[in-house]
């Protein structure tokens, strides 16, 4: 196939929540199934064609699926935010995604590129190479109930030579900070046991300067609750679905040893604000 451009973290994060979905939606009907891949390429797109087995998405559906939130799994079992993330991701890289088949012989999905044509002395460097020098041997704890955000987050600073080590619940993580040194927390709001704000407190307990550099992360629209505690302590946070680019900024900041009282929310469904760049030398 021919070269594409895009940031490999990003596309890697639009295949993982894919199969992601696939895999649930073939388990959730019992009956085992595929995934299958085929890649095309004309003299301006190189296509990727995903196709499973599962029972579909029914057919009035379809004009529905990359809406944020939108799911058709049971309550508690998915958050709707995959396929609004992968559209997302997508089309930050000029490319696309179309759900072309929706039947109970199951879904496919398309992916198209534009081709990659320009030379090497015109590539433009490549904004995680940075990031893997200021986010290089950094450790960072991950608290996120929700499996494929877990593993998406810490898949993405593993590849950046980061030390990542994650939890799924307040009590294990703050047990494990307690005797083992962080330099960044990203941790979601809302989860079973102690939430994001009370883990706060917590770890403004026995570590006030660990508790500045919490990274927020939220699928819901910003609470009046919410909006007062990110504005007394000044933690960043992002709104779901988070985009890579945007997640490693935040982090980068944090470890760069952001000022208190800073408080940045990027809106869901609209175009993030760009955090301040931090000054050179």
């Amino acid at each position: 196939m021919p070269p594409i451009s895009g940031d490999p973290h990003q596309l890697l994060q639009v295949l993982v929540n894919l199969i992601s979905n696939a895999e649930q939606a073939m388990y959730a009907s019992d009956r085992g199934g595929r995934i299958t891949f085929e890649a095309s390429a004309t003299q301006e797109t190189v296509s990727l064609l995903m196709r499973d087995t599962g029972p579909g998405i029914p057919e009035h559906l379809r004009e529905k699926v990359f809406e944020p939130f939108f799911t058709t799994k049971e309550e508690g079992e998915g958050t709707g935010l995959g396929l609004s993330i992968c559209h997302e991701i997508l089309q930050q890289q000029q490319a696309s995604i179309q759900l072309m088949q929706a039947s109970d012989s199951g879904a496919v999905f398309v992916l198209a590129f534009p081709i990659h044509r320009a030379s090497e002395q015109e590539r433009p460097e490549r904004p995680h190479a940075r990031r893997r020098v200021r986010l290089n041997g950094r450790r960072i704890v991950v608290v996120e109930d929700d499996p494929t955000c877990r593993t998406l987050v810490v898949d993405a600073f593993e590849g950046l030579s980061s030390t990542v080590r994650p939890f799924d619940r307040s009590e294990a993580a703050l047990r494990y900070l307690r005797s083992h040194p962080a330099d960044a927390i990203i941790s979601d709001i809302h989860r079973p046991g102690l939430n994001g704000m009370e883990f706060y407190e917590r770890v403004r307990q026995f570590d006030d300067k660990l508790a500045g550099r919490i990274l927020f992360l939220t699928g819901d629209t910003l609470s009046d609750d919410l909006a007062t505690f990110l504005k007394r302590t000044g933690c960043l946070c992002l709104a779901k679905p988070v985009l890579l680019n945007d997640l490693f900024e935040a982090v980068e900041k944090l470890v760069s040893g952001p000022a208190r009282g800073q408080m940045t929310l990027f809106p869901a469904g609209g175009p993030a604000p760009r955090l301040e760049q931090e000054q050179e030398g």
